[in-house]
């Protein structure tokens, strides 16, 4: 385990960025994240919910891995340690994703 809080972690991702989800998994374990990981979804899966968002993006190229959005895992990571996930409130991916990050931060600190 790292001495890396789980908040940063988190922060290190943009709310709208794509990732590995097994890699986040990985640097979320060794931050001491002891909930459930995130699996990700296909690559045809992503550009899928890129395309039915109609608002254009960018997506690298297929390398097989799953993938993951920063403001999902905010969500999810949020929804564990502290039982609430106050970004579902906000229309926003990033409003969400801030909503959801501070709520991480403050469980951290009142331990």
């Amino acid at each position: 385990m790292s001495n890396t809080p789980i908040s940063d972690v988190v922060a290190d991702l943009d709310s709208h960025g794509i990732y590995d989800a097994a890699k986040v998994a990985e640097d979320l374990v060794a931050a001491g994240y002891t909930g459930p990981l995130p699996e990700g979804i296909t690559y045809a899966e992503m550009r899928k919910e890129i395309e039915d968002r109609g608002l254009g993006g960018w997506l690298a190229p297929d390398d097989g891995t799953r993938q993951i959005a920063g403001h999902t895992v905010a969500a999810m990571v949020c929804s564990h340690l502290t039982g609430t996930q106050p970004g579902s409130q906000y229309f926003g991916r990033g409003t969400a994703y801030r909503a959801d990050l501070a709520a991480i931060k403050a469980w951290e600190e009142s331990r």
